[in-house]
């Protein structure tokens, strides 16, 4: 009878490894998935670079969902090393490491994306800025030079007005 119940024990021991590494499995390929599935695109403007970051806000809302369940494997890891002591506590202790390498590496990849679209946004703010910077110093130039010399006083006094005007206007923009 005892040696019937020692079988069941290591049956339920086996049957307690194997769905941890099954869920561990399972779990590691929807990290992976969801690691490769994390674009390089950084857009072409402002507007697509703020499309791509609402996309990657969602996915990283998305991949936060993964992190209790890697939580509660890491704490399954823990109690199972401790029941089952030598070689399966070894084989469930490198699947832990790796569940959380591979973990880690997604928020990394996460955190430089992140970072990638804060910095093409502000490239193409900065280059939507001076655009129109340009624009504005062409326009000025043109008022400039396609003013017509005044012949009368009245005609000299309305430019040196409209001269003061847009004089004013480049004090303002520096």
């Amino acid at each position: 009878l005892s040696l019937a119940d020692a079988r069941k024990s290591i049956l339920a021991g086996s049957v307690e490894l194997h769905k941890y590494h099954r869920d561990v499995t399972v779990l590691t390929s929807r990290i992976q998935a969801a690691d490769a599935s994390i674009p390089s695109d950084l857009g072409q403007d402002v507007v697509t670079v703020q499309a791509l970051q609402r996309k990657h806000m969602s996915m990283t809302h998305d991949t936060q969902a993964i992190h209790p369940q890697v939580e509660l494997l890491s704490e399954e890891s823990t109690r199972l090393q401790d029941l089952y002591p030598g070689a399966r506590a070894e084989g469930v202790s490198e699947q832990q490491t790796s569940l959380e390498s591979h973990w880690t590496r997604l928020q990394d990849h996460l955190k430089l994306r992140k970072e990638a679209l804060l910095s093409a946004a502000a490239l193409f703010n900065f280059l939507r800025t001076a655009n129109q910077l340009i624009q504005w110093a062409t326009n000025m130039r043109k008022q400039f030079v396609s003013a017509p010399i005044g012949t009368s006083v009245s005609a000299v006094d309305l430019q040196v007005v409209q001269h003061h005007d847009l004089k004013s206007e480049m004090d303002d923009r520096v």
